[in-house]
This record gives C-alpha cells, structure tokens and sequence, in this order.
C-alpha cells in the first residue's frame, strides 16, 4: 500500500557523498533505514556510493538496527554502531551518551520523523541531511483492500509509521488486530485512533512473526 521511489535531489545526495569524500575524525554516516542507503545508491550510482564509503578511512557509521547495518556493511562500512533498541532515539542516545560530538551524514526518507537530528543538533552535533527517497500511499490491489475491510485476516503487520498512514486512508486499520514492527510504528497507529494488538521486541523478521505467533496463540 505504500510505494517508495528514489527522491532524485541529485543536488542533496552529492552534497552528502562530498562530505563522505572529504570526511574527518568524528565524522559519521547514520542510517535509519536500508531504503536510506539503497536510493541513496540509486541517485549518485550504487559503485559510486561504494567506493566513497570503503575509501573513507576516518568515517564511522552507525545503523538503527540489524538490517540496516548489514545494508551499511555491504557498501563497504566497517564497526557499525547498532542501538540495544531499533528506534531514532535510542540510536542518537547512544552517539550522544558514547562519543563526542561529529559531523552526522544522514540520508532520510521524505517522511522521516525529525526525532534523530533534532537531538544531535541540539547536543551540538553538525549534519548534513537530505531527501534520498519518497514514500508515497499506493493503490492497492482492490482484492486485498476488499478481503481486508471484510475481515479476512487474522492479524495485520504494520512496519512503518508510513504503513500505518496508508492502511488509515483505505479504512482498513480497524479491520483485524494490529501487529506492530516496533513503538514508533505503534505510536502512529495509536495516534491514527486504532488499537494495537501486539508490538514486536525488534523490527527483526523474526521477532515480528513471534509477535503474530503469540497473538495468534501458534505458540506461547
């Protein structure tokens, strides 16, 4: 329900890999998403991403959570920095509480919540940030919106605050338990005026499917 395309501000994206170029000690790449890195890649030219992130000797990374960083990992990033809890602020908590203040390189979605650069900011930490990606509301396929709104399944997974938005717009929020990625994520559905079934210990497919499991009384 949800489509996700590269944003094509070229003019951002290159002023991002600049700063990779030409980055210092203290300087960090930060990614809240795997989307981040991958349309990142998609606008300057994914070898052209690569070889700025494996030649950076002084840059350091961080990743909101586990898929993020093998995303990082698989461009060449090294020692990534993952929080013990996969959210925005637990992440710019562990930069601010861990090591000291840097230069933040951070490619976000168009709709990305401001909740990590707004707490680096103000621990007096520089960024540089741009629009990689947009995310947009879809048109489902009718069949899945018409088994939904009928209650034809037995849970719903909401990954993504953007998820979350889109399922709202077609009414279908209400029509079977929700099962939620994360608290972020369940913070929007609560927000949207839904109720939340069950919120998963980590984005991690895994987790998510015990979260259903549980819910769903497959296994206890």
């Amino acid at each position: 329900m949800i489509r996700i395309e590269p944003s094509g501000d070229r003019v951002g994206a290159q002023a991002m890999l600049d700063r990779i170029d030409h980055s210092e000690t203290h300087s960090w790449l930060v990614a809240t998403s795997v989307n981040a890195i991958t349309m990142w890649a998609a606008v300057v030219g994914l070898d052209t991403l690569k070889d700025s992130i494996t030649r950076a000797s002084d840059l350091r990374f961080a990743a909101i959570g586990d898929a993020t960083r093998e995303a990082l990992v698989a461009f060449g990033a090294r020692d990534v920095v993952v929080p013990p809890v996969a959210d925005a602020a637990t992440l710019a908590h562990a930069l601010i509480d861990g090591y000291e203040p840097g230069l933040a390189i951070v490619p976000r979605g168009s709709l990305a919540r401001p909740t990590l650069i707004d707490a680096l900011s103000e621990a007096g930490w520089a960024i540089e940030s741009s629009v990689v990606y947009r995310t947009d509301v879809a048109d489902p396929d009718p069949s899945i919106v018409t088994r939904l709104l009928a209650g034809g399944f037995a849970a719903v997974v909401v990954r993504s605050p953007s998820a979350a938005t889109a399922l709202a717009r077609w009414g279908a929020l209400a029509s079977a338990p929700i099962v939620c990625s994360g608290q972020v994520t369940a913070t929007a559905v609560k927000d949207l005026g839904s109720t939340v079934a069950a919120i998963s210990e980590s984005p991690r497919p895994s987790d998510v499917a015990k979260a259903v499991a549980r819910l769903l009384g497959v296994v206890r």
